[in-house]
């Protein structure tokens, strides 16, 4: 069996949240024996790839256009600068399934063509919510007009989706209720896809505390940057900071503190998993409620005491997992406790349960959807 699997960005490298979750989702459908024809919007510095040739049946890509004028268009400006009419044209060849990946690709979700397909969304978060907190944090007037404006426009278009009959493919238990709540006909939970086929995490202590994310997205800068200054001034315990492109402000900020904090930039996948296992703790601090935060996988498969605030942990369904800390001296009494203690072995069965479940709804889920 072929379906056709619509990415929002394109998924190779899996190097930060949304794409990781696509990529290998498209590697878990091959291995369920099913021929994946991925359609991808290219923009910005991501290039084509060999490699997702090597995993689909068919790979084409689009140029997404992020021209001002898509802006006065009605639809989110995420969905209007991925209309397309080439793509339309290439889904109508056959009768495979489609999956949408984010709300980003459904310009022609409800196009007449496709009105006898089956069509199943993956929705990565709430993205009116997502749009709307950003916009909280924004303090560039233009930016946070903007980011107003789009979450207006998102909660509108998500209403008219709701008219479509289409399954919601929902990445989390608290998204899930969102979807079924609002009013859409099927919502069924995927949790999301990740590289981990089990739990890595080494017994014993670590060296430092670890702080990981993609440095040039706002929340994560505000977090590490929350971190150095209301949480390490205060601590012995070193702290580490890696992910990509960190600016030279982040760089300034770390030198007050000296060897005590250390940014990694651009850390290979080695170099990410050696400083997973080395770390003695991770803190994953958000400031953003919305959708899954993938890094929370890596942390709980590679690395040993995870301390989390709740919005990285309320929608995860991994809060059982974490240690929960919503102030800095939370988080400085909790690196206090772990500090005194080793990472055991208990800890690991406990994560290594929790993802055998995740594979089985994922799988489960599948056949049910491709039988």
């Amino acid at each position: 069996m072929q379906i056709h699997v619509i990415a929002f960005d394109i998924p190779y490298p899996a190097d930060y949240g949304g794409v990781i979750d696509v990529y290998y989702k498209i590697k878990a459908l091959k291995d369920s024996g099913l021929q994946v024809n991925l359609h991808c919007f290219q923009y910005g510095k991501r290039k084509q790839s060999d490699v997702l040739l090597g995993l689909c049946e068919s790979v084409r890509y689009y140029k997404r256009s992020l021209s001002w004028v898509n802006q006065l268009s009605g639809l989110p400006f995420i969905v209007q600068s991925r209309n397309n009419s080439l793509l339309i044209e290439n889904l109508c060849r056959d009768n495979y399934p489609i999956l949408f990946e984010g709300i980003h690709t459904t310009c022609c979700i409800g196009d007449e063509r496709l009105k006898d397909r089956t069509r199943l969304l993956r929705m990565h978060n709430i993205e009116w919510h997502y749009y709307a907190n950003l916009a909280l944090r924004e303090s560039n007037i233009i930016r946070k007009s903007y980011l107003q404006l789009e979450s207006l426009r998102l909660k509108r278009y998500e209403k008219k989706l709701q008219q479509q009959d289409i399954r919601i493919l929902a990445i989390s238990d608290a998204d899930k209720r969102y979807f079924s709540e609002s009013g859409f006909r099927t919502v069924s939970l995927l949790p999301a896809f990740h590289p981990f086929g089990g739990v890595h995490s080494k017994p014993g202590r670590g060296k430092f505390v670890l702080f990981h994310g993609n440095l040039s997205v706002a929340d994560n800068r505000d977090a590490a940057v929350f971190l150095m200054e209301k949480v390490f001034a205060d601590l012995p315990f070193p702290l580490v900071i890696a992910g990509k492109n960190p600016d030279r402000d982040l760089y300034n900020k770390a030198k007050k503190y000296g060897a005590k904090v250390e940014i990694v930039a651009n850390p290979d996948e080695d170099k990410m998993r050696q400083l997973l296992g080395d770390a003695h703790a991770h803190v994953l601090w958000s400031f953003q409620p919305e959708g899954i935060k993938l890094k929370l996988y890596y942390a709980l498969c590679e690395g040993r005491f995870v301390i989390a605030n709740s919005k990285v942990a309320e929608n995860s369904g991994m809060k059982q997992l974490l240690q929960i800390a919503d102030s800095a001296g939370d988080v400085q009494e909790l690196l206090k406790k772990a500090f005194a203690r080793e990472f055991e072995m208990d800890e690991i069965a406990k994560r290594d349960a929790f993802l055998e479940k995740a594979r089985s709804i994922q799988m489960e889920l599948l056949k049910e959807i491709f039988q």
